[in-house]
């Protein structure tokens, strides 16, 4: 038998329904098999570390130069021994959180998603194609694995070929879904306006559904369209490769907590990007080029009305965009989940040192960056309209600077910025603290971290002087009275310490003391101070607590649906700037548009420090004018930035689904608005003309 016989009969074999039947069971057996022998695994008794000794390390000695302050009393050495057996307590509540095994959910999440690709590439009819394919693809990189210098272009090679087939495998099964087949018939039937009793007419919806068949057909059309054309078949291409190469950027000497963090910064965001890129263009182009090409003159003299029209393209582009987001995801997770293993600094093995404790590093993955923490900032004791800041702060600075000019801060302009900066002075010298003494914080709203006995972890960020490098603040943290080890931290880099969450009273709150020195216990009962050079300060968002409400799974699903919406939303905006605008033209006005919308943030903060007065104090009105057109477009994108997916991913913070769901619907509603005037505009273009032009 030659070649092209054998592989005949093999297509005929892949796509008999009894090959389709037994190959999905063997997929299913070995799915099962596989979970239940990971389960049996799991389960296999594991040593549990201990805290390390400096986390709750004993007063140190004081240095040269300290001086006593006082005597320490009974009272004082009975809540001493209270802090002690507190920090006992955290102790085992950091035990438990380092202990935790592999999640169940992980490996539960790959082998679906891996199920999921073969059954449906076993009734597409083509899993022994994808099979030899696959073959071919570990035929090449396992001796390439074997040598270290092409080891890394073996991993490169298999995630390659597993994105690819997940892609193709999907956006298979979108065509197929997209096309006619009884399922979608009966959901046409379902929706298809009802023959009014009246008047003996079907009624009209005020919205096309996407069971109709012209929607479909015109979905199924523009995903036919993005697999040829060109451009974004190079943006699909150039995504695999990146997704699939990004593990070899990350540099194994560097922490796993910077690992994982850099992997899903590049991850989400790089896959984000692209494919809003992909998507502006491809919206924009599919549109424009029909009109360009004639090719809208076929479509348009069928039954087909201007809304279902554009409706069909939005559907077909956040199809392909649900299933490139929606592989990349899957990947990032699932490849994160296995860095999760991987040792961490210090260790030999996951959560295994040589003395048995936890190490920082692994510490700071697991209880801040794979979780979903809400943060808390320190209450803020004095706002803008108080009467004594007012009166202490804002009149008698303008009352001085009006000794030299009468009308210095009686516009209202120039009274709102001194203001806002006599304002920001206030709040970095309430977060100032000079050497050797100390200021009071306190943190509201921790009531449900103290009823659910969470871990609480303070982040800090200390600034001195010019933030030398190569200096060391000593940092001493009150909590009722009893200072805890001293800490001894760099300028500038962010810190955090956890601690237990007993400290919080009843009503959820938690006093807290910084002193900028080193404050310690002596032996025969008194208390030395070792004060810092220069005055500190907690720079803005430098002072936080933390504690977990969620899972990194979790807040993961959040994010990855509500980049799905963001993409919907530039979907549409792409569409209707293509309607009435060339494609050039068009994709100016849509970057334009996501370019504003992604910048808002540093927008909003570089407004903050744009001053609209020379300095003579004389208002300058074309950057009063400049500093309204930032604070219109700041207003109109607000929610767009506050959302923040990937930024609130890398660091651990709760995305709730409160939060997904006002974004995701103001999100809506802007794009229905862009879809009405987008079919406004179609329905009055004379297509004919424009298009024989």
């Amino acid at each position: 038998m030659n070649l092209r016989g054998f592989l005949n009969r093999c297509d005929r074999v892949q796509k008999s329904l009894p090959f389709k039947l037994a190959a999905s069971a063997l997929v299913l057996i070995l799915a099962i098999s596989a979970f239940v022998v990971y389960l049996v695994r799991a389960e296999a008794p594991a040593a549990v570390p201990d805290v390390p000794a400096a986390a709750v390390a004993p007063a140190q000695a004081p240095g040269p130069g300290a001086a006593a302050v006082g005597n320490v009393s009974p009272e004082q050495l009975k809540a001493a021994e209270e802090a002690r057996l507190s920090a006992q307590r955290a102790q085992q509540i950091v035990r438990n959180l380092a202990a935790a095994r592999y999640g169940y959910g992980s490996i539960a999440i790959g082998l679906l998603a891996l199920t999921a690709v073969w059954l449906i590439i076993i009734w597409l009819g083509i899993c022994l194609t994808y099979l030899g394919l696959s073959i071919l693809g570990a035929a090449i990189a396992y001796p390439m694995s074997l040598s270290p210098a092409t080891k890394d272009y073996a991993f490169v090679i298999v995630g390659v070929v597993l994105l690819a087939q997940a892609f193709t495998a999907f956006i298979a099964a979108l065509r197929l879904l997209l096309s006619d087949n009884p399922i979608t018939e009966f959901l046409s039937a379902l929706t298809r306006p009802a023959v009014s009793p009246l008047t003996g007419k079907q009624q009209s919806r005020l919205l096309p559904l996407p069971t109709d068949a012209s929607v479909r057909g015109i979905a199924l059309k523009t995903v036919i369209e993005a697999l040829r054309m060109k451009v974004s078949l190079i943006f699909i291409i150039i995504l695999i490769l990146a997704l699939a190469a990004l593990p070899l950027v990350l540099d194994e000497k560097t922490p796993l907590r910077y690992r994982v963090q850099s992997f899903l910064q590049w991850g989400t965001g790089g896959s984000f990007w692209i494919i809003a890129v992909l998507t502006l263009i491809f919206s924009a182009a599919s549109v424009a080029f029909e009109q360009r090409d004639r090719q809208i003159w076929q479509t348009m003299t069928k039954p087909v009305s201007a809304a279902q029209y554009i409706l069909g393209k939005w559907l077909g582009v956040i199809c392909v965009n649900a299933v490139l987001l929606g592989v990349c995801c899957t990947g990032i997770l699932l490849f994160t989940e296995y860095l999760r293993t991987l040792p961490a600094e210090g260790e030999q093995a996951r959560s295994v040192t040589a003395a048995n404790e936890i190490t920082y590093d692994r510490l700071i993955l697991e209880s801040q960056v794979l979780q979903a923490r809400i943060a808390v900032e320190p209450q803020v004791t004095r706002g803008k309209s108080d009467p004594e800041f007012i009166e202490t702060w804002v009149r008698p600075y303008i009352e001085d600077g009006q000794k030299r000019d009468p009308n210095f801060g009686k516009d209202q302009a120039t009274y709102d910025r001194i203001v806002d900066d006599l304002y920001k002075q206030l709040v970095g010298f309430d977060r100032s603290i000079p050497p050797g003494a100390g200021r009071a914080f306190l943190f509201k709203g921790l009531g449900e971290a103290k009823k659910q006995n969470k871990l609480l972890t303070i982040r800090y960020r200390i600034d001195a002087g010019s933030n030398e490098p190569d200096k060391l603040y000593t940092i001493t943290f009150v909590f009722g009275g009893i200072p805890t080890p001293p800490q001894s931290v760099g300028l500038g880099p962010t810190h955090t310490m956890p601690i237990n969450p007993d400290i919080i009273d009843d009503e959820g709150n938690l006093a807290m003391e910084v002193y900028n020195a080193g404050v310690y216990f002596n032996r025969d009962g008194t208390v030395v101070v070792e004060p810092n050079e220069q005055t500190c300060q907690f720079p803005k968002g430098g002072l936080e607590v933390s504690y977990s409400v969620g899972s990194f799974r979790g807040n993961f699903l959040r994010v990855s649906f509500i980049l799905w919406v963001k993409l919907a939303f530039l979907a549409m905006l792409a569409i209707t700037a293509a309607t009435c605008l060339s494609f050039p033209v068009a994709c100016l006005v849509a970057f334009s548009v996501f370019l504003c919308a992604e910048g808002t943030a540093f927008l909003s903060n570089s407004l903050e420090y744009y001053d609209a007065v020379d300095t003579g104090q004389n208002v300058v009105y074309w950057k009063v004018a400049i500093r309204g057109v930032g604070l219109w477009i700041t207003w109109i994108f607000k929610t767009y930035s506050e959302l923040k997916p990937t930024e609130r991913l890398v660091d651990g913070r709760l995305l709730s689904w409160g939060g997904v769901a006002w974004g995701a619907s103001l999100l809506a509603v802007w794009s229905l608005v862009l879809y009405g005037v987008a079919v406004l505009i179609f329905r009055r273009r004379e297509l004919a003309t424009y298009s024989g032009q």
